[in-house]
């Protein structure tokens, strides 16, 4: 009996509605906006409809390679050693005491270069100076990525454990530093590198007035060949306040003429000695080198500034 009195008073209450809403009549109009109200609040309250949390901005975080410790010893370590980044991040080195690189390899081979991954090549700070020489990575997605030094005087760092590593799975970065440690050390055989001297683009073209390449990165015992080519040039050592003026008891080659531009006509070598320091170079031909001509070995991202500093000499 109580069932059927409440359907009766349902169904009243459903027609006493139809009949206020039927009407049109302006009095009433208020109350369709009760109901939207009503709605808007039950959506509101449903957790699909919670507004997404705005992405975090790009980050950068700062590691420095090599240095220092307290009582002035090299170190031989990136710091930190292990960076969790987002895509679009940021990681920027800063290269300390002495001379060292930023090295992409691979978690099977720590201590080899792998093809195609990104390279500082050797950025050498002797005074340890912070922000003298950066190198900037940019996060490009979400993938370990293994990192080594490749310099290899007077011991290879690799195997001495510096190694870097950027989103390694928990627990691998310290099985990348075990097999970089026990990674075979191979004795390495000093490479030839070429670097032509001037020259000309075509057969009736003005002779260029550049080292090609004008930087090169090498380790101690590579082997300089110079390819002396048109019109007369010179490979003299210099140093980096004085571009150039030749340095005492530097490299010189002396003018070495070649104006018909015949390829390997003349050769000229320079090995590379053991120092941690750039080696600069200048044309001493007339007026070559404040045009630019300069060249160096090691440059640690500081050419540009050298040859600045020779055209403005």
């Amino acid at each position: 009996m109580k069932l059927a009195f409440a359907v009766f008073a349902l169904l009243a209450a459903v027609a006493s509605a139809t009949n206020h809403y039927g009407h049109g009549n302006s009095t009433h109009e208020c109350t369709p906006k009760t109901i939207t109200e009503v709605v808007t609040t039950t959506v509101t309250e449903n957790e699909h409809y919670r507004p997404t949390p705005r992405a975090a901005a790009p980050r950068t975080f700062n590691v420095k390679v090599g240095g220092k410790d307290a009582a002035g010893v090299g170190i031989l370590r990136y710091s930190p050693e292990v960076v969790y980044a987002e895509i679009g991040d940021t990681i920027v080195f800063d290269f300390l005491f002495r001379n060292h690189t930023v090295t992409e390899s691979t978690f099977d081979s720590p201590c080899v270069k792998k093809a195609g991954g990104f390279a500082s090549g050797f950025r050498p700070n002797l005074e340890n100076k912070p922000g003298t020489s950066k190198f900037t990575y940019k996060v490009v997605d979400k993938k370990p990525h293994w990192v080594y030094c490749g310099q290899k005087q007077p011991k290879p760092h690799c195997q001495a454990g510096m190694v870097f590593a950027v989103n390694p799975p928990s627990g691998t970065f310290q099985q990348f530093v075990a097999k970089a440690k026990a990674a075979r050390i191979v004795a390495r055989a000093p490479k030839k590198i070429q670097v032509v001297v001037g020259g000309k683009p075509s057969p009736n073209a003005a002779p260029l007035l550049r080292y090609t390449p004008e930087t090169v990165d090498a380790n101690p015992g590579d082997v300089i060949e110079f390819n002396f080519r048109a019109n007369a040039h010179t490979v003299t050592q210099s140093s980096f306040e004085n571009p150039c003026k030749a340095l005492d008891g530097g490299f010189k080659t002396g003018l070495q003429e070649n104006p018909t531009d015949t390829d390997r006509k003349i050769i000229r070598t320079f090995t590379v000695p053991r120092t941690g320091k750039p080696l600069w170079f200048y044309c001493g031909a007339p007026g070559h080198c404040k045009k630019g001509m300069v060249f160096a070995i090691n440059a640690g991202g500081k050419f540009k500034e050298f040859q600045k500093k020779a055209m403005s000499s």
